[in-house]
């Protein structure tokens, strides 16, 4: 696997992550207005979890950013 495919795929599993992360905040939300769950505890650890996922998002850019910038360096488009 080259370094652009292992970027793409890092990518790929962060934005899954990520929507399944905003999936649970949503509804999440929905709990919180109906008055059940520890919406606040669960929330932070959501917090937390995204920005994580936001780590990893940067990491893959910056990988496929210095994959194109390696290839076009060597003339590759």
């Amino acid at each position: 696997m080259t370094r652009l495919q292992h970027a793409e795929q890092q990518l790929d599993e962060a934005l899954r992550a990520l929507e399944s992360a905003v999936e649970t905040v949503r509804l999440n939300a929905v709990s919180d207005t109906r008055g059940t769950g520890d919406a606040a505890g669960e929330n932070a650890a959501l917090r937390a979890e995204i920005d994580a996922i936001e780590g990893r998002l940067s990491e893959a850019i910056q990988l496929i950013a210095d994959a194109g910038s390696s290839g076009l360096a060597r003339g590759d488009s």
